[in-house]
């Protein structure tokens, strides 16, 4: 018999990180930091795959963030939260990118509100 080894999370292209973090600011995905950290059980309840073996053969040392669109939740919800049967892993290293990048939209809203932008557009 032997030893399954678990592997790794693979890293997401450049485009698919900056759509994920489009769709993250703009509201249209879940992730796993939503859920506060008293309520961790939560998790295998939000994403329900977890708790049917979705993590065997991953090495869950590399996850960075669980995360699923919002339009993929089932019907109802579990205290407040919604309930998928599907989940998208990000390892730790894009999670790290997908921060960075999401910060720097934040902080480029902010700017343009406070009305400090030094905008590319002329009128």
């Amino acid at each position: 018999m032997t030893d399954k080894v678990a592997k790794p999370i693979p890293p997401k292209t450049e485009d698919e990180l900056k759509q994920l973090v489009r769709d993250l600011v703009s509201g249209r995905v879940f992730v796993n930091s939503m859920i506060p950290e008293g309520e961790t059980r939560a998790l295998g309840m939000v994403f329900m795959v977890l708790s049917l073996g979705g993590l065997e053969g991953i090495d869950t040392s590399t996850i960075g963030q669980i995360c699923e669109y919002y339009h993929k939740a089932g019907l109802g919800s579990i205290n407040g939260f919604p309930m998928f049967y599907s989940a998208q892993l990000i390892n730790v290293e894009d999670w790290a990118k997908v921060i960075s990048m999401a910060n720097a939209i934040e902080a480029a809203t902010t700017a343009v509100l406070k009305g400090n932008a030094q905008g590319v557009l002329k009128g």
